[in-house]
């Protein structure tokens, strides 16, 4: 059932061996990239390492909006979702947001760090509280 409903729509399995990261190729090498954009933006920011979690979901976010040659120069969720994408909402990881200050505020200082997964494509953001070490 499974075999057909993947001929259906065009899927190609591929099999390979258990703990063999050779025949593993493009996903070895995108989770190397995945891994270095995520050390860069940490380090460029001069972040710790506790928000290792929040800049591979930006990481992960922003390469899912790049345009690849894999799927003819189109971002991976536009070739996925049939949709233009929107790129306005996009933040600076690390920036200080131009935020409305509330009175509950108390003057706390937070920066970007992160894109709401929750969201379908929307310019929701997350904006985390930190505290300046």
């Amino acid at each position: 059932m499974f075999k057909n409903y993947c001929r259906q729509v065009g899927v190609l399995k591929q099999f390979t061996v258990d703990y063999s990261s050779q025949q593993k190729g493009v996903a070895e090498r995108k989770n190397r990239t995945i891994l270095d954009m995520t050390r860069t933006m940490l380090k460029e920011k001069s972040l710790p390492k506790k928000f290792w979690k929040e800049a591979v979901v930006c990481t992960a976010y922003l390469l899912n909006r790049y345009p690849t040659k894999s799927v003819k120069n189109m971002a991976t969720q536009e070739a996925w979702s049939g949709e233009k994408l929107d790129v306005e909402h996009l933040r600076v990881f690390g920036s200080i947001p131009e935020a409305k200050r509330k009175k509950r505020d108390h003057g706390e200082k937070r920066i970007f760090i992160s894109y709401d997964g929750e969201s379908k494509l929307t310019s929701s953001t997350t904006h985390m509280l930190i505290k300046f070490w």
